[in-house]
Order: structure tokens, then sequence, then C-alpha cells
């Protein structure tokens, strides 16, 4: 429950722009995948189209660390 509470405050920080550091795309997209991991659970979408490059990003990612 503590590391909940923290990863949240961490987050609405980076939000608000209440610190300076900005972190790199990709240790924001594996924040992001942890965090749909934690909520959502597993990834069960099939993998988005050629014309969604973020979106198959997102996705490599989050299957990536799913696997781990």
């Amino acid at each position: 429950n503590h590391l909940k509470i923290n990863f949240i405050l961490y987050c609405d920080a980076l939000k608000l722009d209440l610190c300076s550091y900005r972190p790199s795309y990709e240790v924001m997209l594996r924040f992001y995948s942890l965090y749909k991991q934690a909520v959502c659970g597993p990834c069960t979408m099939p993998r988005p189209g050629f014309w969604d490059p973020v979106g198959r990003y997102k996705w490599s990612v989050c299957h990536f660390i799913q696997n781990i």
C-alpha cells in the first residue's frame, strides 16, 4: 500500500510539473506499461495496426513487461 501511495504521488508531481526531472520516453513507457498491468491486468488487446505507431510501441512494451 505504501508503494502504491508513493507511486501515485510521484505521478501527480510529474503531471503538475512540481519537479524538474523529466524521464525519457522509454522510461515513461515502462511506467505506463507497469501502471496498465497493475490496473487492468495482462494485455489482451490485439496488436494495433501499422498506422498507429504509438499504440504499437505501447503494446510492444506492455507485452515485454508481461513476459518478464
